[in-house]
């Protein structure tokens, strides 16, 4: 009986930490990237709900798994090791999140604290992702119990590289996509770029050109205009070199 209980949470324990890794990390992640933040605000709270969740299922499967490393004594092993410095990891996310969302407007520069958490998220994925396939070999490894046939591993390396690519393309290369057509078509986010840079002391000045050949500076948001000096001439074209 005892034996039939260890296979079943050996079982329990890939299922959860696989949909964890496979499923609710990367969801919760790409659900940003997907829906945008300005015209849906409360996409944050469904990324944080989605996340907490699969930290709850996480947890739970490596309770599961250090019993189990416990009652094998291979408590060191490396599968052991590498998913409970996860485990710590991904205790470190909701702190900081919530420091980045409380104290960003009074200080603009924990900004930085918001890409600790992106970064740390994706690597911790990505680990984890890794370490599952790595849990079918480590197991095989344990004298006196049963060995994982060959099926179920094709399909979790199937499954990990497929969803990772997918979380790459995303985060990654979607991403930046999106970024440049907001910055290059005003009117599509490109307004709420600048003024995120406006916070941090930089001002979006448009220029216009006069006709005496001067140019007059309007400073967005205060209507107010300067002259200044006309610009250097190079072969008949107008430098931009300010």
């Amino acid at each position: 009986m005892f034996t039939l209980d260890l296979e079943a949470m050996r079982v329990a324990h890939a299922v959860m930490a696989s949909a964890c890794m496979l499923i609710f990390f990367p969801f919760g992640g790409v659900i940003l990237r997907i829906v945008s933040v300005d015209n849906h605000p409360h996409i944050v709270w469904f990324h944080a709900g989605v996340q907490m969740f699969a930290y709850t299922l996480f947890l739970a499967a490596a309770g599961v798994g250090i019993w189990m490393a416990k009652n094998y004594g291979v408590i060191g092993g490396y599968h052991p090791i590498v998913g409970m410095c996860i485990l710590v990891g991904m205790s470190f996310q909701p702190v900081t999140e919530i420091l980045n969302h409380f104290f960003y407007a009074r200080y603009p520069k924990i900004l930085y604290l918001g890409y600790v958490h992106l970064w740390l998220g994706r690597v911790l994925i990505t680990l984890g992702m890794i370490n599952g396939g790595l849990g079918f070999a480590f197991a095989d490894t344990i004298p006196y119990q049963p060995v994982w046939s060959v099926a179920p591993k094709i399909v979790y390396a199937i499954i990990a590289g497929v969803v990772w690519i997918m979380y790459f393309l995303f985060c990654g290369v979607w991403q930046q996509v999106k970024y440049v057509r907001r910055m290059s078509h005003p009117g599509t986010g490109g307004e709420e770029m600048e003024n995120l840079r406006g916070r941090e002391g930089a001002r979006a000045e448009q220029n216009v050109e006069a006709g005496n050949g001067s140019k007059l500076n309007v400073a967005e948001g205060d209507g107010r205009r300067r002259k200044v000096s006309p610009l250097p001439m190079q072969g008949g074209v107008r430098s931009s070199a300010l």
